[in-house]
């Protein structure tokens, strides 16, 4: 992140500011280097990084809503992109940390149908998948809980996931338990 400070400070994109004590101390953290670069280059080739290490920046700093702000950012204007999966776990994860439990459950299901196909993908979509049912029944949507965790069986074997055996084991008891608890709570 240093590099690209420096580069643009080479290049005379951030102008003669660049010298005083408080533009300074406004770059002295990698937030504020990738909040920077991303508000100041509208076609830069690593906006789209930017943007991400900006959220994961903010998360490590618990700055929660603005790390949710910034997530929600990133997978509305990079939909495509090869982070997004993640990314969506993460902005459900500041929603969670913030209390919104009704967008954590809904952007977990994002990020299972944004995963690839890949072992990593399916590892990934499993997991939110899981995530999302927990919180539905916390919810009191134990139907909805239940179409999330029937989602889990359009995945396929996970046998060939990024999980390892022992978490693949963990993930398939997790599963069980919920699909249970999701019945029992919908009186089926």
């Amino acid at each position: 992140c240093l590099r690209h400070s420096r580069a643009q400070r080479a290049n005379g994109v951030l102008g003669s500011s660049a010298s005083d004590a408080a533009h300074q101390a406004r770059l002295s953290s990698p937030a504020a280097l990738f909040e920077d670069y991303h508000g100041r280059s509208d076609a830069g080739t690593h906006r789209a990084t930017a943007l991400l290490n900006l959220g994961l920046c903010q998360k490590w700093l618990s700055l929660h809503a603005d790390a949710r702000k910034t997530f929600a950012k990133f997978v509305e204007a990079y939909p495509q992109h090869a982070s997004s999966a993640q990314v969506e776990c993460d902005l459900a994860n500041a929603c969670l940390t913030l209390g919104d439990m009704p967008a954590a459950a809904t952007s977990y299901r994002n990020a299972a149908e944004r995963a690839g196909s890949d072992g990593e993908g399916r590892s990934l979509a499993a997991q939110a998948l899981l995530q999302a049912a927990k919180i539905q029944r916390l919810l009191g949507e134990p139907q909805e809980a239940l179409v999330s965790l029937g989602a889990l069986g359009e995945l396929g074997s996970l046998e060939d996931s990024a999980l390892g055996g022992a978490r693949l084991a963990s993930l398939t008891t997790d599963v069980d338990f919920e699909r249970a608890s999701a019945l029992l709570d919908a009186g089926s």
